[in-house]
């Protein structure tokens, strides 16, 4: 028999004669689509049986089946490696109701082909009703369509899956925190990053119904990461306030005067007051710098990366932006008389994961080692100007939450979302709250 290319368009006629088995098929589903099944008992000698070792199905299904090589709608592809997309179709309704004539042409030839090497797969999806909702389906596309015009696949929907890395204190004293309650500021980072992952989830499964493709944000610019942090905490953290791009003062001799004219402020990627996140934390609020690597990494190349001048050191350089002449851990807005309150500083550090590296354990170790260690960074004084100056901290000061972020499938990029408290106002420090102890 002729072998139809999956390119070649559909027959009209031939379409209107498929979608007319449609209520015949009606007829016999669900009971009746098989009408004697394999193992049935053929004959009995005493306590000699024979079985049937085949079924049979009603004579419509056969001449349904027959009907779709007839009129071309048994395409040539290979629908063995096409098999888990056809899986994911089956398993979401919401997706066969987008499905392309391609898509609804290699769910028949791969139906009809699997039956050849499991007996009753074909009765089984005409029982179910799948095969009705693909001729229903191709019906709403009886226009004249053409594969060749929709044949793109969209990519399965993306369930994601994530885990955490906390970096834990130094044993050594001098390497303690600067802050004066770290477990619990990355406690309440880590339900910040759960309310991003909710927020996540939701956005890849809304961008796949509009667009048959997930958008991964962490795929995207900055600003798109920025934003859907943003949302996620007005989704999933009620009570919460947040301003992207929140204009904060420059350092300088006008900084305490207010900073009135547009030269003397800058900009914050993200400013956020969230209520409630612990009992001892009425607000925990945070101007937050985020950075993200250009190119997905391996987990070979990883630790190289975030150790690299576009690594870790990035977010420094952010901070010293504020702070020019020295990297300190107070912040550089603590003195802006218009915005008063107590606040961190955090900054977030976004690192795509090439598909195809997710073991988890090796990356745990791998931010260990970045996040618990003393490490070299590169950074930018005012007395160095442009070129690099090597700077050595003990990143065990500086808590660390990350969200480790992948597709089970490794079909798209993964993504590690480090959240690290490079300062705060001085009653959030640990020297800060020593002083208060003590009056």
């Amino acid at each position: 028999m002729e072998e139809i290319s999956l390119s070649s368009s559909v027959d009209e006629k031939d379409l209107e004669a498929i979608l007319a088995f449609i209520p015949r098929l009606q007829e016999i589903i669900p009971d009746k689509v098989v009408i004697e099944s394999p193992g049935r008992v053929l004959e009995q000698d005493g306590n000699n049986l024979v079985l049937a070792m085949h079924g049979n199905y009603h004579p419509l299904v056969e001449e349904f089946q027959q009907a779709l090589y007839r009129h071309r709608f048994i395409r040539d592809y290979d629908w063995g490696k096409w098999t888990p997309q056809a899986k994911a179709i089956y398993n979401d309704q919401k997706r066969l109701g987008r499905a392309s004539m391609t898509t609804c042409l290699k769910l028949l030839t791969l139906h009809i082909r699997k039956d050849r090497f499991v007996e009753g797969h074909f009765a089984a999806m005409l029982t179910s009703g799948h095969i009705i909702t693909v001729l229903r389906r191709m019906e709403q596309l009886s226009c004249g369509v053409s594969p060749a015009t929709s044949s793109e696949e969209a990519p399965l929907h993306i369930n994601l899956e994530h885990d955490f890395y906390e970096s834990k204190p130094s044993q050594i004293e001098r390497y303690a925190p600067r802050l004066s309650n770290p477990e619990s500021v990355q406690l309440c980072l880590k339900i910040l990053c759960n309310a991003w992952f909710e927020y996540l989830q939701h956005y890849t499964e809304r961008t796949y119904e509009l667009f048959q493709k997930p958008e991964c944000p962490w795929e995207s610019t900055e600003r798109a990461i920025v934003s859907t942090l943003a949302a996620a905490i007005m989704r999933n953290l009620p009570g919460s306030i947040v301003i992207e791009e929140s204009r904060v003062i420059k350092p300088g001799e006008k900084m305490v005067e207010g900073a009135k004219k547009t030269s003397d402020r800058g900009r914050c990627d993200l400013w956020a007051s969230v209520p409630k996140l612990k009992s001892n934390f009425p607000f925990f609020n945070f101007y937050l710098e985020a950075k993200r690597s250009l190119r997905p990494k391996s987990s070979k190349a990883l630790e190289k990366h975030l150790l690299s001048k576009y690594g870790i050191s990035k977010l420094f350089r952010d901070v010293m932006k504020s702070n020019p002449k020295t990297l300190t851990q107070r912040s550089a807005y603590r003195n802006d008389k218009g915005r008063k309150h107590e606040h961190y500083i955090i900054g977030l550090l976004v690192t795509p994961l090439a598909p195809g590296h997710r073991d988890i354990e090796k990356i745990k170790e791998i931010l260990k080692r970045v996040f618990e260690s003393t490490n070299k960074l590169y950074v930018r004084t005012k007395e160095t100007g442009t070129d690099f100056h090597d700077d050595r901290r003990h990143m065990a000061r500086y808590p660390t939450v990350a969200l480790i972020l992948f597709d089970p499938k490794d079909e798209r990029p993964g993504m590690i979302a480090s959240f690290t408290v490079l300062g705060s106002t001085n009653s959030l420090s640990a020297s800060g709250a020593a002083k208060q102890k003590s009056k």
